[in-house]
């Protein structure tokens, strides 16, 4: 048998280390045996042993490096700790929390998102970048994420992935943000705060993937609770009475009937007023940038880089034009301020729908810019387009533009013969055959009446404007059926090239008017081109209407009155009340002005005048006679104005003089203003009665008292001895209920006969006139003749 020596065990009592014993017990383990090989058992405890101080090596180690970032996790929580005891500002402590994240982490991204009450107010957006250092916001929405994501995170503590391509948690948006970014792997740490704040702090690591350790998941909870920490500072520092403030704000916007809304770049507070203007619910407000909901213009004036720009409390006013849900034309009237909102710099607006307003005001500018019966602009259209001409013009000596201005030819006499209706009708086709004519550069217009214009905005040459003048000429010229008729029309037409003689529209619209007439007088269906010749004829008048204006803002005018004497005593009963133009030297014009405002502001000044003149006269018996033109009439202002300065003048006072030419076209084209100088029951006179036109079918519509008979009809009956028309028109007037002055009464035969004839009242040079107020007084109560 063999023997088994035991070798005794040499015991080292030194202190060794782990390394020192390992290699001692392996050294006593081979003393247990003399055989110079060893045995499978032998080598297996060898390996044993080995094995087990292997493994508490690297456990230490493990351990010691665990320790190792334990102590470095909670110095960098002390430093937040500190920073946030230290520093008020939140921003740039989030940032920095972000900092010391990347640096713990030693990852690429650290992203962190924090919202107030929803996902549509974000109070801090930012996207740290450890490549480049630097901070960059980047929405919440922007990543792909959504609110369903929020929701699930909520429910754990944060959420570890190790491989995104693997993970089922994210949807395919947000995956495919991931992957723009070159992110594999990531720790999203929900932010959960007790004042209404929410929102994730994401540590991301482009490649390769990682693994997330214990550790490192439980230090971004403590980042998460530092977070938390932070937003509740800034709370109880700023937003805890803004939030009173805010939510009783935000109740009486939901009572409000206007739409209250703020935003920066997209809303992220209306009220329901809002959803009813745009047509959008609360979810597409807060989603849809300001420039779909509100348009392109409103978004480029209010937006978060001139909120930078602008004091607090500057607030604007404009209107819009916007498309609601429904793809139906709207418009607001919008007021906007600076100001401050959830601690962040904010547009507040309230806005009001001015639709039907602005639709009305569309309706109204093309009743004032256009003409009722034909649709072309009017004259006031017509003269702001020129006066645009002239602008261009003034900037570009090479351009050129030109008016036309035309005038049908016999167009009284289509009227009368064929009726008001085919008149219109005519005048209708015209303007259709003139816009037809127009291309987009040129705009056709009807000045009023038979008139109409056209003006040439790319005139090259005059050659060129006189053959389109030539061609509006044969267009006005072919024939209009009327009841399988043919009816022929032609027009004489002015020409005025604005680089010529352009001064204003209103010399360019006059300069085309008197070309017009010299055609119509040089035998008409002609054009006349105005030329230097015309200029200094026209700026005669020009200087002569200048006089006037002057005159007339210094209120220099002077009356001449001319008595009408009763015809059985001689005692004075009116007075013709009219400016003595020979007074001022301008006697030559054969009417005050050719120029329609300026004619209205003189007799404006007339009325006033002769309301004063009869207040200081001071008789109970005496009728004040004023003229007045047509041209003032064809204006509805006007006559209401006359109704007004007659307002404390007793009924009767004062009588208005209309020629019997004048009447006949205000009742074939002006029913309306008949019918309201009917209404304000003014005095109203129809002059030289019986002169030439015929007025008698038209006699008892129109709404006048008195009738003055022409001077000539007096003359012809005292010479003729024939007392046939003369009587018929006296007894005519007396019958119809009508004063009937008799004008021409030279000498104290024919007032005699006025006497026979049993007229009233008679006017001449039996008795002359006076230049002077205070001689006209001393004319009162005596018998002139």
């Amino acid at each position: 048998m063999r023997q088994h020596f035991h070798t005794p065990l040499t015991v080292i009592h030194a202190p060794v280390n782990k390394s020192d014993q390992h290699t001692l017990l392996t050294a006593q383990l081979a003393q247990l045996t003399s055989e110079p090989s060893h045995s499978p058992e032998y080598e297996a405890l060898v390996s044993m042993v080995s094995d087990t101080y292997h493994r508490q090596d690297r456990e230490l180690a493990d351990l010691q490096h665990a320790i190792k970032h334990i102590k470095h996790h909670l110095q960098c929580s002390l430093d937040i700790s500190q920073r946030l005891q230290t520093s008020d500002d939140t921003v740039e402590t989030l940032k920095y929390i972000c900092q010391m994240s990347a640096q713990v982490f030693a990852t690429t991204r650290v992203s962190l998102w924090v919202f107030k009450d929803t996902l549509y107010q974000p109070f801090f957006e930012m996207d740290y970048n450890t490549t480049f250092d630097r901070y960059t916001p980047v929405r919440f929405q922007a990543c792909g994420l959504d609110q369903a994501y929020l929701e699930e995170l909520k429910n754990h503590q944060c959420m570890v992935l190790d491989d995104i391509s693997n993970s089922l948690d994210l949807n395919p948006n947000s995956r495919l943000y991931l992957s723009e970014q070159k992110i594999v792997s990531l720790i999203d740490v929900p932010i959960i705060t007790n004042n209404g704040y929410f929102g994730l702090l994401r540590i991301a690591q482009n490649a390769p993937e990682r693994h997330w350790n214990v550790d490192e998941q439980q230090f971004a909870i403590t980042l998460a609770d530092k977070i938390n920490l932070v937003l509740y500072k800034h709370y109880s520092r700023h937003e805890r009475q803004n939030d009173e403030s805010e939510l009783r704000f935000k109740s009486l916007a939901q009572s409000s009937e206007a739409a209250i809304f703020a935003f920066r770049n997209f809303i992220f507070f209306s009220n329901s007023a809002m959803e009813k203007l745009t047509g959008f619910g609360q979810d597409a407000l807060r989603v849809l940038p300001v420039s779909v909901l509100l348009g392109e213009f409103f978004a480029e004036q209010f937006n978060s880089k001139t909120l930078k720009n602008i004091d607090d409390g500057t607030r604007r006013r404009l209107e819009i034009e916007f498309t609601n849900r429904s793809g139906e034309t709207r418009w607001a009237l919008i007021s906007v301020t600076a100001s401050s909102f959830e601690n962040r710099p904010t547009w507040l607006a309230t806005a009001l729908d001015i639709t039907d307003r602005k639709r009305s005001e569309v309706q109204l500018n093309r009743q004032a810019f256009h003409d009722s019966l034909t649709g072309l602009p009017n004259r006031a259209k017509l003269l702001s387009e020129i006066e645009r001409c002239l602008v261009k013009a003034s900037r570009d000596r090479h351009f050129k533009f030109a008016l036309l201005f035309l005038d049908l030819d016999g167009f009284k006499q289509i009227n009368d013969n064929f009726g008001h209706l085919f008149a219109d009708e005519l005048l209708i086709e015209i303007a259709v055959r003139l816009r037809s004519l127009a291309d987009i550069q040129h705009v056709a217009a009807r000045m009023g009446g038979d008139e109409f214009a056209l003006l040439l905005a790319d005139a090259a040459s005059v050659e060129q404007v006189i053959a389109f003048a030539e061609k509006v000429l044969l267009e006005i010229q072919l024939p209009i059926l009327n009841d399988d008729h043919g009816v022929q029309i032609s027009a004489s037409l002015g020409i005025c090239m604005g680089d010529r003689y352009g001064e204003s529209a209103e010399v360019i619209l006059r300069h085309a008017d008197v070309a017009m007439y010299q055609a119509k007088a040089q035998g008409r269906n002609r054009y006349m081109l105005f030329d230097r010749e015309l200029h200094t004829q026209t700026q005669q008048v020009l200087d002569l209407e200048k006089q006037l204006r002057a005159r007339l803002r210094l209120g220099d005018f002077r009356f001449t009155f001319n008595p009408i004497i009763a015809t059985d005593s001689g005692v004075l009963a009116q007075f013709d009340c009219g400016i003595n133009w020979q007074q001022h030297q301008i006697s030559e014009l054969n009417q005050p002005s050719n120029d329609a405002n300026l004619l209205m502001a003189i007799e404006d000044w007339a009325v006033q005048k002769t309301a004063q003149n009869h207040t200081v006269f001071d008789h109970p018996c005496l009728q004040l006679n004023l003229a007045i033109s047509a041209k003032s009439l064809t204006d509805m202002h006007f006559i209401s104005r006359l109704g007004r300065q007659l307002a404390l003048v007793p009924p009767g006072g004062i009588a208005f003089s209309v020629m019997e030419s004048d009447w006949i076209m205000l009742h074939e084209q002006f029913p309306k203003h008949l019918r309201l100088m009917q209404e304000l029951a003014i005095h109203w006179m129809i002059d030289d009665f019986g002169g030439g036109q015929s007025s008698l079918i038209y006699l008892s519509t129109l709404p006048i008292k008195t009738l003055r008979v022409d001077a000539r009809i007096i003359q012809a009956a005292s010479h003729s001895g024939s007392l046939h028309l003369l009587k018929g028109i006296v007894d005519m007037g007396k019958n119809m209920g009508l004063q009937v002055v008799a004008k021409g009464v030279d000498t104290p035969q024919q007032l005699n006969l006025m006497r026979r004839l049993n007229c009233p009242w008679a006017q001449g040079a039996l008795v002359k006139p006076v230049n002077d107020f205070a001689a006209a007084q001393e004319l009162l109560d005596k018998p002139l003749v």
